[in-house]
């Protein structure tokens, strides 16, 4: 048992970061790329670069620019190796909400991780962490996305969405224009993570197709007017 925790820390320590499959050396994406020189790169290049500039910002020891730059990496040619990288880079710089999110997001890209299993000890010790501090992590998903999340009557952002809350009960409401919006309440009294995903129904009035009834112009002027 002992060998099976220190292997999962060497290897945690090791902070060996992943390298997209088709990705190869490249030149470096200066922070400052004025437009029309990003416009004039292929995304692949762009994906190469920015992954290069943050191999050399992780090295350095500058794990937020790291992580940042893996994220636009990503949004460049998508890859799981990406969501790794990224958490790597957090749970170096102590963000655990942040490492817990994006070591779950690698797992949940790449099924069948050949380090699934020390990736899922690093998110169990974080989620410790977490509950150590009165919070857990809540990931809420909605077909459509771009819903509401309401938390306890508080709006907290729109689908999907992600954060951290304190533990115990809530009333989470799910609500979208159109949409039926769903009430649900949630228990989160174990320390793991939890994900929700909502299948908002449209509205009667959306699902025949009904016209939406026009303002006024009188309407109109008073919401200007306020």
């Amino acid at each position: 048992m002992l060998a099976g925790r220190t292997s999962a820390l060497r290897w945690w320590m090791a902070g060996l970061l992943l390298l997209p499959a088709w990705l190869v050396p490249c030149t470096q994406l200066s922070a400052q790329s004025n437009t029309s020189t990003v416009a004039s790169q292929s995304r692949r290049e762009l994906a190469r670069a920015a992954y290069a500039s943050g191999v050399e910002a992780y090295r350095a020891g500058r794990y937020r620019e790291a992580a940042d730059y893996f994220e636009k990496a990503d949004a460049f040619l998508p890859s799981p190796a990406y969501s790794y990288n990224v958490a790597l880079a957090n749970d170096k710089l102590g963000d655990i909400g942040g490492a817990l999110q994006a070591y779950r997001s690698y797992l949940k890209r790449r099924v069948g991780a050949s380090n699934a299993k020390e990736v899922l000890t690093r998110i169990s010790v974080l989620e410790k962490k977490l509950a150590q501090q009165g919070l857990r992590q809540l990931s809420v998903s909605s077909e459509p996305a771009g819903a509401l999340v309401s938390i306890d009557g508080a709006a907290v952002g729109v689908t999907p969405w992600i954060g951290e809350i304190a533990e115990g009960r809530h009333r989470m409401r799910i609500s979208l224009e159109g949409y039926s919006p769903v009430v649900r309440d949630v228990d989160l009294t174990s320390t793991r993570a939890r994900d929700l995903d909502f299948r908002l129904a449209r509205t009667r009035e959306e699902a025949q197709g009904r016209p939406r009834p026009k303002a006024n112009a009188s309407s109109l002027r008073a919401i200007y007017e306020l």
